[in-house]
């Protein structure tokens, strides 16, 4: 078992509400995201949720991911990650759920990424 191994709807969550101290107190360090396929129980949605958020709110870029095994699509996402690091407007919806709204080359986002947070991912 490994006790330090921080569930990834904990992690998200710990991401989205330490964000406002992010650059203030500290850097906000999500966990890693992750792009590969294998070896790996997220779904491709999971998994888009946790890189969006990670990127969007934390201080720090991280994946585990051995990004020379990435196939074209995998490679133009972690690109579009990569350009998402220079979102504006970055604001959170926390009411119902979690949806983060941003400004990304000149076009207004929202993703939901954690719809009911009791039962995130």
């Amino acid at each position: 078992t490994h006790r330090e191994r921080v569930p990834t709807r904990q992690s998200m969550a710990d991401t989205v509400f330490r964000r406002q101290l992010n650059g203030r107190a500290f850097l906000n360090d999500p966990d890693v995201f992750f792009l590969r396929r294998g070896n790996l129980k997220l779904s491709e949605r999971q998994k888009t949720a946790l890189a969006e958020t990670n990127t969007l709110l934390g201080g720090v870029f991280l994946t585990s991911d051995d990004m020379a095994e990435y196939d074209r699509r995998q490679a133009a996402e972690y690109a579009w990650l990569r350009r998402l690091r220079s979102a504006e407007r970055i604001r959170v919806d926390a009411e119902r759920g979690v949806c983060i709204s941003y400004v990304a080359n000149g076009r207004e986002h929202r993703r939901q990424v954690l719809p009911g947070i009791g039962k995130i991912l």
